[in-house]
């Protein structure tokens, strides 16, 4: 079954929705592959995704801009980085995913946001397949420092957390 169709230019994706359970308000969505997939690399950073990476496959690969690599240490994170992931993708650009395969693993879950496509994978897992050994021709563009990710999180808040009459 056809979920949607793509029309690709240069610099962004446009997706148009035909059938299935998975749609925006709008019916059509226009978004920057680079801008969702640091957004989803940052996400999966922020929750302990392990070696997060973008890489740029566009020139390899037909239907596919940029692959996010990251590994988690146990099947739990799994859930929070994929929750994470859209949620900041719906409140930075109105995306919702068009595919999720694998989440009864804890091995490899893929999720596919049209021209983005997210790989979660165990450690075992990614070092047996080896994406980043198998597209080693994609440019890495992005890899976000869980370090910096985590902080940019805790700047947002206005207030700090009050101990012993003091905020910090």
């Amino acid at each position: 079954m056809e979920l949607h169709s793509t029309k690709r230019t240069k610099n962004t994706t446009k997706v148009v929705f035909l059938k299935g359970e998975v749609k925006p308000t709008s019916g059509v969505v226009d978004f920057e592959p680079l801008a969702l997939a640091k957004i989803a690399a940052d996400a999966a950073s922020s929750k302990k995704g392990i070696d997060t990476k973008v890489l740029d496959v566009s020139a390899l690969h037909g239907l596919v801009d940029y692959f996010v690599i990251t590994s988690v240490g146990n099947s739990r994170q799994i859930r929070a980085i994929i929750d994470e992931m859209d949620e900041m993708i719906r409140i930075e650009l109105g995306v919702k995913p068009l595919f999720l395969e694998g989440l009864g693993s804890s091995d490899w879950v893929l999720v596919d946001y049209a021209g983005v496509v997210v790989h979660i994978f165990s450690e075992t897992a990614r070092s047996f397949y080896d994406l980043e050994r198998l597209w080693s021709d994609a440019a890495l563009v992005y890899e976000p420092d869980s370090a910096t990710a985590a902080n940019s999180l805790d700047e947002e808040s206005d207030e700090g957390l009050a101990v012993g009459g003091g905020i910090i």
